[in-house]
């Protein structure tokens, strides 16, 4: 089984750029990849530039307003930088602080392996003051996804959180690298939990 950077490797080689990971363009450069965001691709040369990796970190936690991002695939990555030019290893190291396993689940599932972990699994694993989640109804899982994940979250779908409700469907662009979910995160089963309980203190 190739590793998932031989087969991110092996998609850059055979398709043509510029490429879409996300809310992120990777553009090809003389000596490497050149990284911006989707919206400001028409304007690279008035963007700030990104100092290091480091920076590109910080660069993540908020949004254009400043406010903290809870969630990394949260449409909401901020506007105004251009990181680059950076080799494969650089590329590869910034995609994983951006979209963290995003590569590995992508190529997992480009090579059929992926496995996908059903709602009802992911909430009866849960302890303490989580347990309460596994006794969420279909409607309000339902209700938990369209006000969630449908709005506030990049990802592609692979779990089914109701019969009625349906996954989008991955897009259709040979040069767009989807991201994926292949179950429940963290952050929506304390969404889950609020539906039941109310916010935490």
């Amino acid at each position: 089984m190739k590793s998932y950077r031989k087969v991110f490797r092996d998609w850059l080689r055979e398709t043509e750029g510029p490429w879409r990971i996300g809310q992120l363009r990777v553009l090809p450069a003389d000596k490497g990849y050149t990284l911006c965001h989707v919206e400001d691709v028409s304007q690279l040369s008035t963007l700030q530039p990104v100092a290091d990796q480091e920076a590109w970190r910080q660069l993540l936690f908020f949004d254009d307003k400043g406010d903290f991002r809870p969630l990394k695939a949260a449409p909401n990555f901020p506007h105004g930088w251009v990181f680059g030019p950076l080799g494969f290893d650089q590329l590869v190291l910034a995609l994983q602080f951006a979209y963290p396993a995003a590569l590995a689940e992508w190529a997992a599932h480009r090579g059929g392996h992926l496995r996908v972990t059903p709602w009802q699994e992911t909430a009866e694993r849960q302890t303490g003051r989580f347990k309460i989640v596994a006794k969420l109804n279909g409607e309000q899982r339902e209700e938990l996804v369209r006000g969630n994940c449908a709005v506030a979250c990049s990802k592609h779908r692979l779990w089914e959180p109701g019969a009625s409700l349906a996954n989008p469907p991955l897009p259709n662009d040979p040069a767009r690298l989807p991201l994926l979910c292949p179950e429940a995160c963290n952050y929506l089963v304390g969404k889950a939990r609020e539906i039941l309980k109310g916010p935490m203190d």
